[in-house]
């Protein structure tokens, strides 16, 4: 018999042990592996695209690109599925069956990760978590998902070795009810009691009651993103105790620091972490047989040499060039959230850029196209936004045809924008579009249905359609108490501001109040108390006071909410108008002429810079100017400034909306002091005719606040008339 392949094969595994021993000689304590295997796992886009995460096939790419780049696994020894390869079916088969039971042999070393969702323990009956792949329904988790004690219960019956390690950053996330994709995962599994199930080592991201949270500064998760950090801090002596615990550390840093929150890594099992060193080569790595290859997506760099931006450039979907692209997006959109525009504006116009380069009609370049429009729409310049959100549109249309979130996306922020404009009607129409999309693709009860709802709301309040305004408050409110896991959110607090302007509407004084107030601390709680977007609230809450009369409730929201705009968006935006208009509002009711001209001067300025000069709020500002000049007898000046607000307001709106009306109230009072009867008259028999027409479609409706605040203007001349005659005598 000849001797000499065994010879060579006894000689070859008795080198690479001596080799192997060399290096344990420099710590005692690192335990030897004769081999070593890995899954690693990340979904970022599933079938039920309301799944989808940002960044859970980021964590998987770079924590495989360690594994085969300074980790020492060979590319053979690890099995990468990703998105649409990590089906149900395919994960269990290459955990428990065609793969890793046929190669993995006692004292090798098996390295298992997963990036998703993972579901709570209260998602299903039993009280069960389960981890989601790429095929999972959230009608049929038993069905689809893996439960996490099956998972236990194959690493410890089908994997014939007690080094394991299961790395799980997967966790319940919000878009599960249909919130924010990606933005954080929520209710993590509990690592000890997987460890328990499985008696190997387990690390969780997080606590089971605690949020696990993606990074503003680097497209992956807090956690895996310092992982990964920490395995490499000492080279291929880093003990995996020092790796987790420089991690959780760095971790609870961030999060702490940049969230405001607690997040805590977890490791639990009975494998010594201690002696437990992932990048220590293998003592005895066998070939893998042709029939027994890993699964890999297609066109990966196959080499354990592979450098980072290699094996990126290789992964379909996240090259180099995406993966900053979507970095530079995120970041953008994140910094609008937060409201530094400034900082936005470079990032989403570098997205922008890069975007191009995909081609005019890559989704990319209609995410970063919306993503821009928002944040011009934020910053009041709407000339610049709408060309962009109809550049996205057109893009997404072809792309979705007349279904899919995207395209909804951008009807409902397209509407929100026509609606800052004034465009009532087509905002309306594309709000019903969206709303229809959204409860196709989401569900009747979801928040991206609730935001379309809230939005409608708006539009109808505007077009002084009260009753179907609080028609859709309600259906949005009824939606929020089924899908909100969170008694605090945006979509909520929008929902309260509606809910307290119509409050008003109807009379209901007291419990605008406390609507609007609740609102308004929502907001500061979820924003910050120096967010742009509290003016709104800010405001609505100023104007209720100011209609009962409360000037030293209302002038320091007014003033607060000056101060918010003119810091954080612009002297020229329209909210910062809205501010200066009602201060100056306060000013006349209190007889302090000069200062309410100057800054009704100041906001007409702003809004026919920012709204153009056919806006309805620009009509508003040519009739209070009206009306300044009307009490102190200048009538000619009176005259003219309310034709021209006449003028625009019937442009811009239908003839019976309740401002169009209020606004010919006003030259009422001029038609009646100028002796002009039969004008006014005519003018009064109009009037009663739209009030009338308008008391149908509004029968609860006690009247909008600008009639309120003419009644208040009314009596405030009259109390001048009273001073001035006692002056007289």
């Amino acid at each position: 018999m000849n001797m000499r392949p065994l010879v060579s094969v006894i000689l070859i595994c008795c080198l690479s042990w001596s080799a192997a021993r060399q290096v344990y000689a420099q710590d005692s304590t690192v335990a030897p592996f004769h081999d070593k295997w890995a899954i690693v796992v990340g979904i970022s886009k599933f079938n039920d695209s309301s799944f989808d995460l940002k960044f859970a096939a980021n964590d998987a790419h770079d924590f495989y690109n360690y594994l085969i780049a300074d980790g020492h696994f060979a590319p053979d020894h690890v099995a990468l599925l990703l998105d649409g390869d990590a089906t149900r079916q395919n994960v269990v088969s290459t955990l428990a069956e065609r793969w890793l039971p046929a190669l993995v042999k006692p004292g090798d070393l098996v390295v298992i990760y997963y990036s998703s969702h993972g579901s709570p323990v209260d998602a299903n009956v039993g009280g069960v978590n389960y981890l989601l792949t790429a095929d999972t329904s959230k009608d049929n988790l038993y069905g689809t998902g893996i439960a996490m004690q099956d998972l236990s219960k194959l690493i410890k019956e089908r994997i014939p070795t007690d080094k394991v390690v299961l790395i799980l950053d997967a966790c319940h996330s919000g878009s599960l009810t249909g919130e924010g994709k990606g933005l954080q995962r929520e209710t993590n599994v509990n690592a000890q009691s997987v460890a328990s199930d499985s008696g190997r080592l387990v690390i969780a991201s997080s606590e089971p009651n605690q949020t696990s949270w993606e990074s503003k500064d680097h497209p992956n998760g807090v956690f895996t993103y310092y992982l990964i950090d920490g395995l490499k801090s000492k080279g291929d002596q880093t003990k995996l105790d020092d790796a987790f615990n420089y991690m959780k550390e760095k971790v609870q840093e961030e999060v702490l620091q940049v969230r405001g929150a607690m997040q805590t890594p977890v490791m639990s099992g009975s494998l010594n972490a201690h002696q437990v060193a992932l990048a220590t080569p293998a003592a005895a790595p066998v070939t893998v047989p042709s029939e027994l290859q890993p699964p890999k997506p297609a066109g990966l760099v196959p080499s354990a040499q592979a450098t980072p931006q290699a094996v990126a450039a290789s992964l379909p979907g996240i090259s180099i060039q995406s993966r900053l692209w979507e970095t530079s997006v995120e970041n953008g959109q994140r910094a609008r959230r937060e409201g530094h525009y400034g900082e936005a504006e470079k990032l989403l116009a570098e997205a922008l850029k890069q975007a191009e380069t995909f081609g005019d009609q890559d989704a990319r370049l209609a995410t970063s196209l919306n993503a821009l429009a928002q944040l011009k729409t934020a910053q009041g310049k709407y000339a610049d936004a709408e060309p962009l959100f109809r550049k996205a549109l057109t893009i997404r249309e072809k792309a979705s045809g007349s279904n899919g979130a995207d395209l909804s996306e951008t009807l409902n922020n397209l509407a929100e924008l026509l609606l800052a404009k004034g465009k009532y009607t087509e905002s309306e129409a594309l709000l019903h579009r969206a709303l229809t999309i959204r409860e196709k693709s989401s569900g009747a009860d979801s928040l991206q249905a609730v935001q379309s709802l809230n939005t409608l709301a708006e539009v109808l309040y505007a077009k002084g359609m009260f009753t179907q305004a609080e028609d859709a408050v309600a259906n949005a409110s009824a939606m929020l108490q089924k899908v909100s896991a969170s008694t605090d959110c945006p979509e909520l607090a929008h929902n309260l501001l509606m809910s307290g302007k119509l409050a008003l509407v109807n009379g209901r004084t007291n419990d605008a109040r406390k609507l609007l107030q609740r609102a308004t601390d929502m907001e500061e709680k979820l924003l910050g108390s120096e967010h742009p977007d509290l003016i709104g609230s800010i405001n609505a809450l100023a104007e209720l006071y100011t209609y009962q009369q409360k000037y030293s409730d209302a002038e320091p929201l007014l003033y607060k909410s000056l101060a918010i705009g003119e810091q954080s968006l612009s002297p020229d935006h329209p909210l910062v108008a809205d501010s200066l208009n009602d201060l100056a509002l306060i000013s006349e009711l209190k007889l302090k002429y000069p200062q309410a001209e100057a800054n009704y001067k100041k906001a007409l300025e702003v809004r026919e810079k920012s709204l153009g000069n056919n806006h309805p709020a620009v009509g508003q500002s040519l009739m209070n100017l009206g009306w300044l000049s009307y009490v102190q007898e200048d009538y000619p000046k009176s005259d003219s400034l309310f034709r021209k607000a006449q003028t625009v307001t019937e442009k811009a709106l239908d003839s019976d909306n309740p401002k169009v009306i209020t606004t010919l109230e006003y030259y009422s009072y001029l038609l009646a002091a100028t002796s002009r009867r039969k004008q006014a008259s005519e003018l009064a028999a109009r009037i009663k005719s739209l009030k009338a027409k308008n008391k149908l479609a509004n029968p609860k409706a006690k009247g909008n606040l600008d009639e309120r605040i003419l009644n208040l203007r009314a009596s405030a001349l009259k109390e001048q008339h009273k001073e001035d005659s006692k002056r007289r005598r």
